[in-house]
């Protein structure tokens, strides 16, 4: 032990020599630790996601970050706040940091230029499983004249015939004004939830095949369970859909959910606070890919799901509100879908 009353480098019980062995050891445990803790200064822009990803090599560990700081809200961090993040937490060294690779198409994120002076929350990386969706009969779809593609920018006041109004309960609406879709679905109980809700008011098209179906939309959720995005459609008992959506007044996020043979299941959401959002689904087969995007160039994709779908389908977008009193309305700038 060093004693706190003798000369620093007086060690009891030991000669000189073991003493210099002992010290350098000590500075160097000390050095390394020193090393292995980072003081980082949030910038413009930063997300807790990102920070994690640069330092730990995962930006998964994020939540870890958050704990260590005390952060009461992982998705609310500062310019010139200081995170710390200590690296033995995650048993890496700052040499496998530096020297790992960039992962691939991971979490999009909004350039400076773009970015509200806000430290807003881009998505995270791909969430750990999907559960795969129930296998069953499919059941079969009515004949209809499926399109081979459109693109739709409303820069007229009527859409293109291949797309179509659907409102159960006709209250909600939808209006083509200066270059934009905007729906509205008014009150409470309008949601995508098997055969206890099924009257989220959405413009469809008729589909048969793989096809991808994207749009670029502006919304942002005040109440909770509003929400607003893509969905594929079959009928009450099978549908997916991915939505930028507001779960109990404090999650902002994207999430991909939907039914299957009548039983529903979820992918993990993805925190998401900006109003602008890209988003795409892609069907393969019985695979079913969304993504989303900030910027309509880089895209973030959800772990593919299995969804025994009917080859034909409906695909388009729709506006969500599901336990409230107030309106929910969104703009779609356009709707995209290739064979």
């Amino acid at each position: 032990m060093i004693p706190h009353k003798n000369n620093f480098l007086e060690v009891r019980g030991m000669n000189k020599t073991r003493q210099a062995v002992f010290l350098s050891v000590m500075f160097l445990a000390m050095n390394v630790f020193a090393q292995n803790l980072i003081e980082y200064k949030v910038v413009e822009g930063d997300t807790l996601w990102e920070i994690s990803g640069k330092f730990t090599g995962k930006k998964m560990n994020y939540e870890k970050i958050a704990l260590y700081n005390n952060l009461k809200n992982a998705d609310r961090i500062y310019p010139k706040q200081i995170i710390k993040i200590d690296l033995d937490e995650f048993k890496v060294s700052e040499n496998t940091v530096k020297a790992a690779p960039a992962a691939v198409k991971t979490a999009v994120k909004a350039t400076v230029a773009t970015a509200p002076t806000a430290v807003k929350t881009a998505v995270k990386a791909a969430p750990t499983a999907v559960k795969p969706a129930v296998k069953s009969t499919a059941v079969p779809a009515a004949v209809v004249e499926a399109i081979q593609g459109l693109r739709e920018d409303f820069d007229t006041p009527k859409m293109q015939p291949a797309l179509k109004w659907y409102d159960n309960r006709n209250d909600c609406s939808y209006e083509i004004k200066d270059g934009r879709l905007y729906i509205q679905a008014r009150g409470d109980g309008h949601d995508i939830f098997m055969d206890s809700n099924t009257d989220a008011p959405r413009i469809l098209a008729d589909l048969d095949g793989d096809f991808t179906i994207e749009t670029k939309m502006n919304f942002t959720p005040s109440n909770n369970g509003s929400g607003a995005g893509i969905v594929i459609w079959q009928d009450n008992h099978n549908f997916l859909r991915i939505d930028r959506v507001l779960h109990f007044q404090t999650r902002n996020v994207i999430n991909v959910s939907g039914a299957a043979g009548g039983k529903w299941f979820y992918s993990e959401e993805i925190p998401y606070t900006l109003e602008l959002s890209y988003l795409r689904m892609e069907r393969k087969g019985e695979m079913f890919t969304a993504s989303c995007s900030v910027d309509g160039i880089t895209w973030f994709n959800f772990k593919p799901v299995e969804f025994k779908a009917a080859s034909a389908v409906k695909a388009g977008v729709f506006v969500l509100n599901q336990w409230n009193k107030g309106n929910s309305d969104a703009a779609f700038e356009y709707i995209q879908i290739t064979k």
